[in-house]
């Protein structure tokens, strides 16, 4: 994920890297804040298991995004 600063020559203002996110899609930008659906799976004895997530991103700061607490949802997030 990447933030780029607003300014006449748009430059990288920063870089994250989400953890334990298998894979993320459906990226939804409002305000300052980012919004996308992860997936990660899990072994629960000998089944396989799956969790969707929430990411949520503030990026106020382009040059400090915070990366927010997940918020388990029941499937992906669409906008």
């Amino acid at each position: 994920m990447s933030a780029f600063s607003i300014l006449d020559k748009p430059s990288l203002a920063s870089t994250l890297q989400l953890e334990k996110v298998e894979w993320a899609w459906g990226l939804q930008a409002v305000g300052s804040m980012l919004y996308l659906s992860s997936y990660a799976s899990y072994l629960e004895g000998e089944v396989w298991m799956a969790k969707y997530h929430l990411s949520r991103i503030d990026v106020a700061d382009p040059a400090a995004p915070e990366v927010l607490p997940q918020v388990n949802i029941p499937g992906t997030f669409v906008a």
